[in-house]
């Protein structure tokens, strides 16, 4: 399916532009940049949510120690997977 939209004709210069630089197909390079820019975005609201819960130091304890119980679990796969 193919979509067209209006971008001002100094965005569509910066796109050609990375294209080239990149050897990218213009459709590829829009698609990993909205990709990365939905990543940031993801890591952006997490970072906000990180920063509200130490605010709350009854609910950062608490999740502190739930991490410091799962801490060894991945070592604990770990030392099963190799010994079968």
């Amino acid at each position: 399916m193919s979509t067209t939209i209006r971008i001002s004709d100094a965005t569509k210069a910066r796109i050609d532009s990375l294209a080239a630089q990149s050897g990218l197909q213009i459709q590829a390079l829009v698609d990993r940049a909205i990709a990365q820019y939905e990543r940031a975005a993801f890591f952006d609201e997490m970072n906000k949510a990180f920063a509200e819960l130490r605010q709350d130091q009854s609910a950062w304890a608490e999740f502190e120690a739930e991490r410091a119980e799962l801490d060894g679990a991945l070592a604990d796969w770990a030392k099963t997977d190799s010994a079968e």
